[in-house]
């Protein structure tokens, strides 16, 4: 089912383009299902997994609905709450297989998404789950109710550096909004809980935990914050509850994890 999810996502990625839109720049990796067929149909599957991946980093929702009966999958297709496509002109490099057997592409485009509203103009989004001071969305952004500030969801999902980190937060349009940034380390630590059980992240320890919401995932410990110092800058230990610098050229295992003003 992954792969013909996979296969069909090309339909909405090559739909005609929209005639009032934004556009972002997007660097993303792409990994296969990590079942080996054949080089061509991994390679494949590698590219259409980064496309809907830069659809996601354009901030539109997309999810999969399937058709089955008899327990045989008949129909899978796309749909998606914001139109947004991938531009012609996009460039795949072709990495090949890696030690864990996945196969890993990098695609750079851009991907054009229709003009999101004013940040006034948003529709009221409705709460859709709760987890003490903080409350989840349905539309994809996750508010801390003791500060206003609004956090995405996730983090990138893999090792950035400072510069790619701050560009991915300023291009982040979650929710519709345009003006989410990278977060301070006030603000980080501000969403650190040493109380809470914290959940299982395993990029650097599986016994590690980070300690944060539930309704906020990170993908390993440490966000990059907005302050720097000459070539060094600052990021954020979800583990320790310390904040550490590095060069801002360095991206293991830093994340990027945007957040906005709320109103």
């Amino acid at each position: 089912m992954l792969r013909m999810t996979y296969i069909v996502l090309i339909a909405l990625l090559i739909a005609p383009c929209i005639s009032v839109a934004g556009t972002i720049d997007v660097r993303i990796k792409g990994v296969d299902d990590g079942v080996k067929t054949t080089k061509q149909q991994d390679y494949k599957e590698a590219v259409l997994f980064a496309k809907r991946e830069a659809i996601e980093r354009a901030g539109v929702k997309v999810k999969a609905l399937t058709a089955a009966k008899d327990f045989v999958i008949h129909s899978d297709y796309i749909e998606s709450k914001t139109e947004a496509v991938l531009l012609p002109g996009y460039d795949v490099i072709d990495v090949g297989y890696q030690q864990n057997g996945t196969y890993l592409v990098i695609l750079n485009g851009k991907v054009k998404t229709s003009t999101p509203p004013a940040s006034s103009d948003v529709a009221m989004p409705k709460v859709i789950e709760r987890d003490g001071r903080f409350a989840a969305y349905d539309n994809g952004t996750v508010k801390d109710m003791k500060t206003g500030l609004m956090w995405a969801p996730k983090d990138n999902r893999e090792d950035i550096n400072w510069q790619d980190a701050k560009r991915y937060c300023e291009n982040y349009r979650g929710g519709g909004y345009t003006d989410w940034r990278m977060p301070t380390l006030d603000e980080l630590a501000g969403i650190y809980d040493k109380n809470t059980s914290g959940y299982h992240q395993g990029c650097v320890s599986q016994w590690d935990k980070v300690k944060l919401t539930k309704l906020i995932h990170i993908t390993c410990c440490c966000p990059w914050a907005s302050e720097t110092s000459g070539s060094t800058a600052a990021y954020f230990s979800f583990y320790s509850g310390y904040l550490y610098w590095s060069n801002q050229s360095h991206s293991n295992p830093k994340r990027a994890l945007p957040v906005r003003d709320g109103n």
